[in-house]
């Protein structure tokens, strides 16, 4: 489309504009950049391929402008935004310069000049970086221009600006498998695995991946994982995502600090694999001060935060934060653990989709040539600076972005990429007034999971009963108990949860509701010990273990409760031994529970028993001892009436009466 482009150049190569041209923001077309090297050496030309959506008018010309070199962060982003500092060189590119090829794409040429001033070159008096502006034009307006950027290497007698430390950081996490029911891996987290395993080897990562994805993907697969942890750091993550912070709120640190020891062993578990490393944690969500705490007890000695984390801690100081140093994460102990921060203006370039890959690629880079020279203002070379990029959320840049990133800046030598297992020891912390910049967490977990922990804990222990139940379980306790183990999971909802335990709670009580006993019914004792039998009926497909309870105020069991296994589809007769302790009519109750007596799988019937048992030597024997009491009665009373009388007639007898003649102590006794 373009090839009449580079004739339209011809009879153009003398116009050389001191004065800026119009622009007009509304007219202005856009020019796509396809190919440039950032890296500049002295003396050597400037190449930049680039596509016209457009073609030009015939007299149209291509001036590419210089401007003063970037000195801060603060001064890229403003030059990106069309906010254009002064300019410093201009140059005509002339017809020779400029080549389209079959598929339309521009390239020019132009000469550059360290120590010399000419009309056909610019001059980068220095080394650094410094915008480019590539305008298209007609006759007197600007129709199309790219902003672009050149770093221009230092020359031998120029001292080094030194590299600055980059680290890469990259997470996939997923709603873990539900036991025994297929849950396949969301696209997105397919493409973010497909992504970490393409990534460029010139580029080590710092992942945190959660380690129940091994066992959801192809063997294939699983093997490209494992070359991915032996090339870079793999940081310790939970077998199953547990967010710490929720963790610490619900009082499971238990079960974090298990799962957190269970992934560390599922990745060792990989032929040849690095073990994982507790020493830095890399936080996607709302990291509180109880969850850095936890962390903190479990050996992890540094923090990374995500953009929205920090912005939202108290004490941030938003964007007049240093992200090349390190910060200090207030504990309730009074002690402070170090914390780098993802860098928010590289977390958005890495995630532009209005960029094309090329410009995406070269923006991010010479940003962070930009940090580089800001730190370096402050001494040369550069030295306990270091960055940390990412994407604000979590998840894996773009491998091919950050391949082109990383071509872009090798021949700069402004960066080395490291992985953050070196970024404490080398970074140095951010001061102001002389004190570390220190901040202090949220109290409150992104997610709560303290409210399904009653569901949870209800379900267990009915796991435990029904699983009791089962003659031949076939791994179902095992899977159920897996299955709420897992649900306490940060990566799951509680609409998750809700439904996962709704399906728990059917299987219990189709288990559970197959057994029932007959209608109740009454009996009759004919002897004092004898045998009943309970009737009770298993509707299920399987052999059933349940426990018989009954008693009765006049009956005594001595087989205690009894557990019996029920046949499937059938009535099962229960033989329950029984002793009468007295005759007569009354109610017998009868429960049937889970084998651990803890729940009742029918409501108590009440039997009617009728006893006629205490007859024949029982009732002689009864007779007996009844005659045997009324005659020691009567016997009884006889004594105690002749007793009374004998006490009542006594003082009346001559013998007890006193002579008034035979003197004191002297008496009359009569004959008797």
């Amino acid at each position: 489309m373009l090839a009449p482009v580079a004739l339209a150049f011809v009879g153009a190569t003398e116009a050389t504009s001191a004065a800026a041209p119009a622009r007009s923001a509304s007219t202005l077309q856009p020019i796509t950049l396809v190919r440039q090297s950032l890296a500049l050496d002295p003396e050597a030309p400037l190449t930049i391929s680039f596509h016209l959506d457009q073609l030009l008018p015939v007299d149209g010309t291509i001036v590419v402008t210089a401007y003063q070199r970037i000195q801060s962060r603060l001064d890229l982003a403003a030059t990106i935004n069309g906010k254009l500092s002064r300019s410093i060189d201009t140059v005509d590119v002339t017809p020779s310069a400029i080549t389209t090829d079959s598929n339309g794409v521009t390239t020019i040429t132009v000469p550059t000049a360290t120590s010399t001033r000419s009309s056909d070159t610019l001059q980068f008096a220095q080394q650094g970086l410094y915008p480019i502006l590539v305008d298209v034009r007609n006759t007197s307006d600007v129709v199309a221009e790219l902003t672009t950027f050149v770093d221009r290497l230092g020359t031998p007698g120029e001292a080094s600006l030194g590299s600055l430390n980059v680290s890469v950081a990259a997470s996939i996490t997923a709603p873990p498998a539900i036991p025994g029911s297929e849950t396949p891996l969301d696209p997105t987290v397919t493409q973010a695995l497909t992504d970490l395993i393409s990534f460029p080897k010139a580029v080590p990562l710092s992942v945190a991946i959660s380690p129940e994805l091994l066992d959801r993907v192809d063997a294939t697969t699983r093997d490209n994982l494992r070359q991915v942890f032996t090339g870079n750091l793999t940081l310790s993550q939970p077998r199953v995502p547990l967010d710490p912070s929720a963790a610490a709120a619900a009082s499971q640190e238990a079960l974090f600090t298990r799962w957190l020891r269970e992934g560390e062993n599922a990745i060792s578990a990989l032929d040849a694999t690095p073990p994982s490393d507790r020493a830095v944690w890399l936080s996607t969500s709302q990291l509180t001060t109880a969850g850095a705490s936890l962390l903190r007890n479990l050996g992890t000695r540094m923090l990374v935060l995500s953009p929205d984390e920090y912005a939202s801690a108290t004490g941030s100081l938003g964007g007049f934060t240093d992200t090349t140093q390190l910060l200090q994460t207030q504990l309730p102990d009074s002690t402070v653990m170090p914390t780098m921060v993802i860098d928010p203006v590289l977390a958005d370039r890495l995630n532009n989709s209005l960029l094309t890959p090329e410009q995406a690629a070269l923006y991010a880079a010479a940003d962070l040539i930009a940090a580089r020279d800001q730190a370096a203002a402050a001494a040369t070379p550069v030295a306990g600076h270091s960055m940390v990029i990412g994407l604000r959320r979590g998840g894996v840049p773009n491998p091919t972005l950050l391949a082109r990133i990383q071509a872009l800046l090798a021949p700069t030598e402004a960066v080395d990429f490291v992985t953050f297992d070196g970024l404490e020891r080398s970074t140095t912390t951010m001061l102001v007034d002389g004190l570390p910049v220190q901040i202090v967490l949220g109290a409150t977990p992104a997610i709560d999971i303290s409210t399904r922990l009653a569901t949870l804990a209800a379900l267990s222990t009915r796991a435990g009963t029904v699983g009791g139940m089962l003659v031949a379980d076939g791994g179902r306790a095992a899977r159920w108990n897996e299955t709420i183990d897992v649900l306490t999971s940060t990566a799951l909802t509680d609409a998750e949860v809700n439904a996962t335990a709704a399906s728990l709670t059917g299987e219990f009580d189709a288990i559970a509701g197959a057994v029932s006993p007959r209608p109740a019914y009454a009996f009759t004792l004919g002897g004092r010990r004898t045998t009943i039998r309970i009737r009770l009926e298993n509707t299920g497909a399987e052999p059933l273990r349940v426990l018989v309870r009954m008693s009765s105020t006049k009956l005594t069991f001595p087989a205690g409760d009894q557990t019996v296994q029920l046949e499937p589809k059938g009535v099962t007769d229960v033989a329950v031994p029984v002793i009468a302790r007295s005759n007569g009519s009354f109610p017998v109750s009868l429960d049937i529970l889970t084998p651990d007596a803890t729940t009742p799988l029918a409501p108590t019937q009440f039997l009617k028993a009728r006893v006629s048992a205490l007859t024949g030597l029982a009732q002689l024997l009864t007779g007996g001892l009844l005659l045997v009491l009324l005659t020691w009665w009567v016997r009884h009373m006889r004594t105690t009436r002749r007793k009374r009388g004998h006490r009542h007639t006594m003082p009346h007898h001559p013998a007890t009466q006193t002579s008034d003649e035979g003197g004191a102590g002297s008496a009359n006794v009569a004959d008797s």
